[in-house]
């Protein structure tokens, strides 16, 4: 693992992240993907050779329904109904997901690193003459963690009175060839007592791999993922509203209960060393279970929004009992608000493409 530093500050926000061409000649892809269809047809009945093959190469390489549709010899609602077939068959076996994630892993060329976990970084970034003290982890996935590894970032812009946070994880899950970002923001109102209150809802960003965002030039991802943090350390302090995020925060921090507090890294600050009712711990427990098993699907399921899932499939993936089935997916966006990032080309699918 070479050195780990924030890269292309000091240019705008927008110019930060990279944009490389993932282009593949469709003989070459077609190569690629050979034995994942053979893995595909073998593993559920019901799928044929080309309606799999298409399917990968429409949305997991994000080739035009044109240029298949000239190449096969097919007419565009052919192929729709065949690459349609293929999805609902995804979406109801869970196995075929984790085929298709291992595919988009070996394309990456994705390896867990040898290494324990480590500091990356540690150093003073300045944005308009503000210091911003930031910490960068490495975090060794394992048997008892929900990812294969991670980044931890934490930076702290230091204003007179206060200190505004950011805490971001880069989260690479290997076996299904994502990566999770998952932010949440916080402030702290006396630089003195050094104690941090957060959001109610973290946000979660989810890209498949490979992506043009996150150059896989380093097989842990780490390469891309130096212009991720200054990408998001500048678009945070930069772009957001901190006075409404502080306000919201204010009046959250008001409830003694703390249980609005996100179990982000553990108990929140305020509890620990304090008498803690027995229901804020199972609240906080709770909300644990329910962001681990949503992030799960979140993973598995890269180009589907979770509320377009069959319930039998999150019943199926849910570790323990799940919850009211009706009331399921408001607990979820009530602390987690997923955003998207399938890459060019790529579809993010919705019930109107299946039906």
């Amino acid at each position: 693992m070479e050195k780990f530093s924030p890269k292309e500050f000091k240019r705008p926000v927008e110019d930060i992240l990279p944009d490389v061409s993932l282009d593949t000649g469709l003989k070459e892809a077609k190569d690629e993907c050979s034995e994942t269809v053979e893995t595909l047809i073998s593993d559920v009945s019901g799928i044929g050779p080309k309606a799999a093959e298409r399917y990968l190469l429409r949305f997991e390489y994000g080739f035009n329904t044109t240029d298949l549709t000239e190449h096969y010899g097919v007419s565009k609602s052919t192929l729709s109904k065949q690459t349609n077939q293929v999805h609902r068959r995804i979406l109801s076996h869970p196995i075929l997901a984790r085929t298709v994630g291992q595919f988009r892993s070996e394309r990456t060329g994705l390896s867990r690193p040898v290494s324990n976990d480590r500091q990356l970084w540690n150093d003073v970034l300045h944005l308009h003459s503000k210091p911003i003290y930031t910490t960068i982890n490495f975090l060794a996935g394992d048997v008892s963690t929900s990812y294969s590894w991670a980044v931890d970032l934490r930076a702290d812009l230091v204003l007179n009175d206060k200190t505004r946070r950011l805490r971001c994880n880069y989260i690479i899950d290997e076996e299904y060839g994502v990566l999770l970002k998952r932010i949440l923001r916080g402030f702290s109102r006396s630089n003195l007592r050094n104690e941090f209150s957060y959001e109610s809802h973290r946000t979660c960003h989810i890209y498949t791999l490979p992506h043009p965002e996150i150059p896989d030039s380093d097989e842990t991802l780490l390469d891309g993922l130096e212009s991720h943090v200054s990408y998001d350390i500048k678009r945070v302090f930069e772009r957001s509203d901190w006075q409404s995020i502080e306000k919201r925060i204010c009046f959250l921090a008001s409830d003694d209960s703390l249980i609005n507090q996100l179990p982000e890294f553990g108990l929140p600050e305020k509890i620990i060393g304090k008498q803690t009712s027995s229901d804020i711990v199972q609240k906080y427990t709770q909300e644990i279970h329910r962001r681990n098993n949503f992030e799960q699907i979140l993973r598995m399921y890269p180009y589907t929004r979770i509320e377009n899932l069959p319930l039998k499939t999150v019943d199926l993936l849910w570790n323990g009992s799940l919850e009211n089935n009706e009331d399921y997916l408001e607990n979820i966006f009530s602390t987690s608000q997923p955003h998207y990032h399938p890459g060019p080309n790529r579809t993010i699918w919705s019930i109107s493409k299946l039906n």
